[in-house]
């Protein structure tokens, strides 16, 4: 109920929404549970909401600021493609392929992620840790450092290891991107899109470096783990 409340509130909460809710199902023992639980959750979801916002919820406000944000590029990878693509297809068309490209990945990751929580409900954690990741990455057009926020709040769930090195690389970079910002763009006469791609190289690269170093780890362990039975039967085939 509280993370209903939570999308009413900021709206990137709704990419946990249906995690949570596929974990949750998966985890239910049997039919009549689940039942219960969703007409349980969805009285809750409704009380808590009621009493937290109807006093002051305006939903046209809400959607109006939705939309207005929705508009907004900045200082993400979008922004930097939507600057350079602007110039050979126009803003409007430019607008519509940026978004479209960063919506549709966004979309198929999110699946990706259901469909692992469906057979692994233990997951959540890991699962809305790396939707949060590739949220921020491709599909939040306009990116603040704070944001980043979104992304310590559940690697802080998950063991140490490459997620939480991942978000230290993210929250370093970011830092570093003050000093571009504030104090190097004051002295350095350059146009706004050329510090805004190199600022977002120096806010993401670091995360991206760790990520890749993450990929190329995860594969060679996996290539461990199928050579093992390989070898294990090679060297029974030659005791025999």
């Amino acid at each position: 109920p509280l993370l209903v409340v939570a999308v009413f509130i900021k709206y990137v909460a709704v990419l946990a929404l249906p995690l949570a809710i596929v974990a949750l199902w998966r985890r239910q023992p049997s039919g009549r549970q689940r039942a219960g639980w969703i007409v349980t959750s969805a009285l809750l979801s409704l009380l808590v909401a009621g009493i937290a916002l109807a006093p002051f919820y305006d939903p046209r406000a809400t959607w109006s600021s939705l939309t207005a944000q929705g508009g907004i590029f900045l200082t993400s990878p979008a922004a930097v493609a939507l600057s350079y693509l602007r110039d050979s297809l126009g803003g409007a068309s430019a607008t519509t392929l940026v978004t479209t490209v960063g919506t549709s990945l966004m979309a198929v990751f999110l699946l990706v992620q259901l469909a692992l929580l469906w057979y692994r409900p233990d997951r959540f954690p890991r699962a809305l840790f790396e939707t949060m990741f590739v949220f921020l990455l491709i599909a939040a057009w306009n990116f603040r450092v704070w944001y980043l926020i979104w992304l310590v709040a559940p690697a802080a769930l998950l063991p140490i290891g490459w997620p939480a090195w991942r978000t230290i690389a993210w929250t370093a970079g970011g830092l570093a991107g003050y000093v571009l910002f504030i104090w190097v763009w004051h002295w350095w006469d350059a146009d706004f899109p050329t510090v805004q791609a190199i600022g977002v190289l120096i806010l993401t690269g670091p995360a991206i470096v760790v990520t890749i170093i993450e990929l190329v780890q995860l594969r060679r362990s996996r290539r461990g783990v199928v050579k093992m039975p390989i070898e294990a039967r090679t060297l029974r085939e030659g005791t025999r």
